[in-house]
């Protein structure tokens, strides 16, 4: 039984980000709302975070996959350390074996797969007891996973809002929440939390906003950068940001050899490979923040201006207080904290240009 479970959980590694669209990020009006039924928690109170999954019936097989990770299961039973545990349910992890089953188990042998470990750490936030009803839209939860490709920083999850249910990477929604436990919370999500893939990938997957930009990453040969690159930030223009550029320049950036080169310029000048990563929360406490790209180490300077056109809403965070400036309204960040595997990637309203880059003619 427990071969079974460990080659399901293998199999999930590869298989699950190809059963959704896109396992992060952020075409909300395609996502499926039609998920499992809430379900109430009748079990006795008490006990570390492992002793109440080991009470409710629904957790027998995650229960399974702590008990072969020793470290993992000892951190969750540390009464001196408080946890936040977001925990799939059978439900769960027979959607991976419907799956599997469906599909097949194998992956490309380019693809790098995550680990059964590093998919349990990836559900957990250590040092933080959450609240269910402060898993509020935007918010980003630094997980228990810490990633090479993120140059030994910790994997985020973020968090979303629709019609009053939370989902996080937009793939599982927690359907149930605020298990008390003497060490922590957990929180119930019917949908297993897999680690997102690379940040090239996670264009891929939406076409109809970054299909020009995947092209022009190629052209420019900085497609491996966005795979294999590690913490890398991308400030990531969108098909109309490139159209506004108006046709007889683009014809020329991707149709001309002077134009190959100021596409790669363009291209290394809304990426970042840096110590840290820019995400919002970075922006906001900061107000001004700038980062160095690709291009010649040149500067992008990023501004979080506050908002006093908008009322936020009671489950919306911080984030949607504040306008995302780039180069003093240059650009403006249209959606922020798209997780990746190697970085972080924010939709942005604009094409930048660099300052050694002229184009032929006039911009729409």
């Amino acid at each position: 039984m427990r071969l079974l479970f460990t080659s399901t959980l293998l199999a999930l590694s590869c298989l699950l980000p190809r059963a959704h669209s896109s396992p992060t990020w952020p075409e909300q009006l395609k996502f499926d709302l039609s998920l499992g039924e809430k379900v109430d928690v009748g079990f006795q109170q008490g006990g570390t975070i492992v002793d109440r999954l080991r009470q409710d019936e629904r957790f027998t097989k995650l229960v399974e996959a702590l008990a072969a990770d020793r470290g993992l299961r000892d951190d969750l039973e540390n009464r001196k350390t408080k946890s936040t545990l977001f925990a799939p349910t059978n439900e769960a992890f027979k959607r991976i074996e419907e799956s599997v089953a469906q599909a097949g188990s194998t992956c490309g042998d380019d693809e790098k797969k995550p680990s059964i470990h590093e998919i349990l750490r990836y559900h957990i936030i250590r040092n933080e007891e959450i609240n269910g009803d402060d898993l509020c839209a935007g918010r980003l939860l630094r997980t228990d996973l810490k990633l090479r490709s993120l140059k030994d920083q910790h994997q985020r999850i973020r968090v979303y809002r629709f019609h009053g249910d939370t989902y996080l990477n937009m793939m599982s929604r927690v359907v149930d929440k605020d298990i008390q436990a003497d060490n922590g919370k957990i929180h119930v999500v019917d949908r297993v939390l897999v680690p997102p893939r690379d940040a090239l990938h996670t264009l891929k997957m939406l076409p109809t906003e970054f299909s020009i930009l995947v092209i022009a990453l190629y052209r420019s040969d900085l497609h491996d950068m966005a795979k294999t690159g590690k913490g890398i930030t991308v400030f990531a223009p969108t098909n109309r940001a490139w159209e506004r550029l108006g046709y007889r320049n683009l014809a020329h950036l991707f149709g001309s050899e002077k134009g190959k080169e100021d596409l790669k310029k363009i291209v290394e000048f809304h990426a970042s490979v840096a110590t840290d990563l820019a995400y919002s929360i970075d922006m906001m406490e900061q107000h001004k923040l700038k980062v160095h790209t690709l291009h010649k180490d040149q500067l992008l300077e990023l501004e979080a201006r506050k908002r006093r056109d908008i009322s936020t809403k009671k489950h919306e965070c911080d984030a949607y207080k504040y306008l995302f400036l780039i180069n003093h309204g240059e650009a403006v960040v249209r959606f922020a904290d798209g997780i990746a595997a190697n970085g972080v990637v924010h939709m942005i309203n604009d094409v930048l240009i660099p300052d050694d880059v002229k184009l032929p003619h006039d911009t729409d």
